[in-house]
C-alpha cells in the first residue's frame, strides 16, 4: 500500500476504517495539536479512497466547522450542517434532491420553533441518505460550544439515522450472501 500523505497517517487510516465500518469516532486533544488539520484531511479525495477500500461503498466525508454556525443553538447547528452538506455536494447530486435540500435549509432558517427546525433537518438527512448510494460521514469540528446548546433529540435523531443506515447495510449483505 502506498504511503499516505494524510497528516497523522496511521491514525487517519484507523479512523477511516472505523468510519467505513459504521462506527462513531471522536478525536480529542490539546488546542493547536492538529485535530482540525486531521479532520479536514479526512474530507479529502485521498481519504475517500481509503474509506472506500475499507468499506462496502463510497462515502461522502463532510467536514463541518461548527464555528461557522451563526449562534450556539440547535437551529444554528441544523443550519450549518445542511449548508455545509449543500456546499460539499454542489454539482454531485440530482437537481430535484438539491432543490429539496434547499427547501429544507430555508425551512430551518425560517423556523419559528425548534420542532420545525428539527423536523426539517431530519427530513433533509433522511432524503439525502435514501436518495444517494453513498454513506455520509459528518466530521464535526469545534463541536463543544454548540453541543451544549443541542437538545437530546438532536443527537438521538442523528444516531437513529446511523442505525437505520447500518440496518440497511446488513440487509443488503444478507441478500448478497443468499444470492451468492
Amino acid at each position: 500500500m502506498p504511503k499516505s500523505s494524510l497528516p497523522f497517517s496511521k491514525l487517519a487510516s484507523r479512523l477511516l476504517k472505523d468510519l467505513a465500518a459504521g462506527h462513531c469516532v471522536s478525536i480529542t486533544g490539546l488546542s493547536n495539536s492538529g485535530k482540525s488539520m486531521l479532520m479536514r484531511s479526512l474530507a479529502s479525495d485521498e481519504a475517500a479512497k481509503i474509506y472506500q477500500k475499507a468499506g462496502d461503498r463510497s462515502g461522502n466525508l463532510i467536514y463541518i466547522d461548527c464555528n461557522r454556525a451563526v449562534a450556539n443553538s440547535a437551529q444554528a447547528f441544523y443550519e450549518v450542517v445542511l449548508r455545509t452538506i449543500l456546499e460539499h455536494l454542489k454539482g454531485t447530486i440530482s437537481d430535484p434532491l438539491v432543490s429539496a435540500l434547499r427547501e429544507y435549509h430555508q425551512s430551518i432558517t425560517e423556523a419559528q420553533n425548534s420542532f420545525s427546525a428539527s423536523l426539517s433537518f431530519n427530513l433533509a438527512l433522511s432524503d439525502l441518505c435514501l436518495q444517494t448510494d453513498r454513506n455520509f460521514c459528518l466530521l464535526f469540528d469545534e463541536f463543544g460550544a454548540i453541543y451544549t446548546a443541542l437538545d437530546d433529540r438532536a443527537l438521538l435523531n442523528l444516531r437513529a439515522l446511523r442505525d437505520h443506515d447500518l440496518d440497511a447495510r446488513r440487509s443488503r449483505e444478507t441478500r448478497h450472501h443468499r444470492s451468492a
